[in-house]
């Protein structure tokens, strides 16, 4: 039995440890290199690059949130064209939209005051034939709606032209019968429709298999290069990607040290459950890490600052159950049942504690913007990995060690030495 938990035991650092080695270091996986930490998208405050937040000039017209919506298509769309794909566009109150533009290896552009001048450009529409000569611009369009057919149910877009745009629009369509015209939005196809009868009236429809979303989306892209909301800069941010280098660096220094020193408090205090829970803070760091890469969540200063409060918590939950199993076994409960009393006891303790701060991460997930929202995804995930390593791989790691040493209690707790009266 002895020989079962030490090799189980031995089995379970040896995964940790591999984990550990894949996420930081990574592994190759045929012509894939596969490494994970190369996935993890930096923000703007550890790799640098720009901030800026705009506002509608005019909050009174009509259909301002969808207007809203089309600029921030146009955002997007403009800046995955120049490589900045971990950019990060957001709405910010009723009628402001927030931009943070990380700049990175991948960027085409990397001068702050160039990309900010890309970003807030004029957006650029235009209806090309088959040839690629433009048919159409943005000025061209004056209405861009999403509707449905009333016959099938399906979605579409339908558009109306200026009396110049008629005129051109018909000549096209009339000679382009049959093949397709297709719709750039800063030359970027958003949609190449086949003409099927010519249009002569100013007024066409885009149909196909839409879905109600995709269409209203389509509306909204040609809109916004037809009429393009007026923003006015409220804000304008600019961090050195030195800044963010020397953020970052001296963020996990920090972090490196706080750990160091967990580590060691956890043996003085706690002993073998100390080391323990030594284990399972390693393997936290590692699972987080990982889930961080995997689900793509843009690391920030904030963020790392989540992943260091889930350090803390997962330390306080095994602070709360190696407390409790020291009150079960000075009562002369004997090891392996003092643990396992230990563990049920403090079960509902973290997992209240837990869940309640779980509960305020989510709604800043939710309702939160830029950075408040990578604090609040790491510290969702630190959450979950703190509660899974304290209740499960502590708890294992435990009935291990008792499996291996049931008798040496000195290495589990100080033993008070009764005093003769």
């Amino acid at each position: 039995m002895k020989a079962r938990n030490i090799v189980i035991l031995l089995v379970v650092l040896l995964l940790i440890a591999s984990l550990g080695f894949v996420v930081f270091h990574g592994v190759p996986v045929g012509v894939y290199d596969f490494e994970p930490m190369q996935g993890i998208q930096l923000g703007l405050d550890l790799t640098g690059g720009v901030s800026i937040v705009y506002e509608a000039a005019d909050q009174t017209q009509e259909d301002l949130d969808a207007k809203l919506n089309g600029a921030m298509e146009v955002f997007r769309n403009r800046l995955d064209s120049k490589g900045f794909t971990e950019a990060t566009i957001t709405k910010q109150g009723t009628a402001g939209i927030r931009v943070e533009v990380p700049v990175n290896s991948t960027s085409e552009i990397s001068d702050p005051a160039e990309i900010v001048q890309f970003v807030g450009q004029p957006a650029k529409l235009e209806f090309k034939d088959p040839e690629g000569n433009v048919i159409l611009e943005g000025k061209d369009i004056e209405i861009a709606q999403a509707v449905q057919d009333g016959t099938n149910g399906k979605y579409m877009v339908d558009f109306q032209l200026s009396s110049e745009g008629t005129d051109k629009f018909a000549e096209a369509t009339t000679k382009w019968k049959g093949q397709t015209i297709s719709i750039h939005l800063d030359d970027v196809v958003i949609s190449a429709p086949t003409v099927n009868e010519p249009i002569l009236g100013g007024k066409g429809v885009i149909s196909g298999d839409f879905t109600a979303q995709e269409a209203v989306n389509l509306a909204m892209q040609i809109e916004s290069g037809a009429l393009p909301l007026e923003l006015d800069i409220l804000e304008q941010r600019t961090i050195e990607s030195t800044l963010g280098d020397d953020a970052l660096n001296k963020s996990i220094l920090a972090g490196i040290i706080g750990l160091a020193i967990l580590l060691v408090f956890m043996i003085v205090v706690y002993r073998l459950p100390g080391i323990v829970a030594d284990i399972a803070l390693l393997a936290y760091v590692v699972i987080v890490m990982f889930a961080i890469s995997l689900f793509k969540i843009q690391l920030t200063l904030p963020g790392i600052a989540g992943i260091i409060l889930g350090i803390g918590m997962a330390v306080d939950a095994n602070v709360v159950i190696y407390e409790r199993f020291k009150e079960e076994f000075a009562l002369g409960k004997s090891l392996r049942e003092s643990v396992k009393i230990g563990f049920n006891k403090a079960a509902t303790a973290i997992i209240d504690s837990n869940i309640t701060t779980l509960i305020a991460a989510i709604v800043l997930a939710i309702f939160g913007t830029g950075s408040i929202k990578g604090f609040a995804f790491t510290l969702i995930i630190s959450i979950v990995v703190s509660m899974i390593t304290a209740l499960l791989i502590s708890r294992g790691l435990m009935k291990l060690m008792i499996g291996i040493c049931p008798n040496g209690k000195r290495i589990y707790m100080p033993i008070k030495k009764n005093k003769e009266a």
